[in-house]
């Protein structure tokens, strides 16, 4: 799968250049934001524009570095494919070619663009990377009779590490209803509760730890409250028939593979004696919600 993110980037003044570095950096929606680091760019995004002084030629190259190579007149790394082109003159910049502006008779900026194409989802690309923060390569600006500037480019992973999520989770209803409860009967009802990979984790069995919250739980015991009033009424819940509290922790594993899913029954028990002694028509209700961990 090919995704096509594009954005543009901002490079500060050639100082920052030459003591920064110009950054890719995923995010979690599956945009890239792209900016450049250094003592004036405050990180910014926009357009990149660099000047050419009057009557000097200039010369740019993108090369690869660290973890990066030349593919197709592409920076390309981890799956990740970056190409920058310049709009005045409009002018592609390929991957390990330089590319030589002729003089002109005026200072000029040099404004650029980047475009960068995902061969895989954002998760997958993390996966690929050696750590969160790689180099993909360098960007270099020569102005004729002057030093060269050699600025490094990095794929930065940080973001979608603080965000990523390995399994996702959901109700089969999003309402659970007993009905009429008698006080010489119990009431048992179920909810299915489907655990899902999501494309940040990777082929191999999951294990994960399912935990329960609910507000009006207290001394361990899961409860119903009454409305109108401030009656509670303890309930259960059961897992493959073992009961879980809230102090509880039900662990499984989802099987290898690539999104791979399990699915599990979540029974509600509510006992007949437990509502002794309330009004009839009475309603008791609670909301609980699934918290599961991940854990490798």
């Amino acid at each position: 799968m090919r995704l096509s993110l594009f954005t543009t980037l901002l490079l500060a003044p050639l100082a920052a250049l030459a003591n920064g570095a110009i950054v890719v950096q995923p995010q979690p929606n599956g945009s890239l934001r792209l900016f450049s680091e250094g003592q004036h760019s405050g990180g910014r995004s926009g357009s990149l524009s660099l000047l050419q002084p009057a009557n000097k030629t200039v010369i740019l190259q993108l090369q690869p570095a660290g973890d990066g190579r030349c593919e197709n007149n592409e920076l390309v790394a981890a799956s990740l494919a970056l190409s920058i082109h310049s709009s005045s003159p409009d002018t592609p910049l390929r991957c390990g070619q330089p590319l030589q502006l002729a003089a002109s008779p005026r200072d000029r900026w040099i404004h650029f663009h980047a475009n960068a194409f995902s061969r895989v989802r954002g998760s997958a690309l993390m996966r690929q990377a050696l750590s969160p923060r790689v180099q993909l390569g360098s960007f270099s600006f020569s102005v004729e009779g002057e030093n060269s500037i050699l600025t490094p480019l990095y794929l930065d992973l940080h973001v979608l590490q603080k965000t990523a999520s390995t399994v996702s989770a959901s109700f089969d209803k999003s309402a659970l209803i007993f009905g009429e409860v008698g006080p010489f009967q119990d009431a048992k009802s179920s909810v299915r509760l489907r655990l899902t990979k999501t494309d940040m984790a990777n082929s191999e069995p999951l294990s994960y730890k399912l935990s329960f919250e609910s507000l009006q739980q207290q001394h361990n015991e899961w409860r119903l409250r009454s409305t109108p009033g401030e009656n509670f009424v303890p309930y259960k819940i059961v897992i493959a028939d073992v009961a879980i509290a809230p102090d509880s922790i039900y662990r499984g594993i989802l099987p290898a593979g690539e999104v791979s899913s399990a699915q599990l029954e979540v029974q509600f028990i509510l006992m007949g004696k437990e509502i002794r002694g309330i009004p009839a028509g009475t309603r008791l209700h609670d909301t609980l919600t699934a918290i599961i961990t991940p854990e490798s």
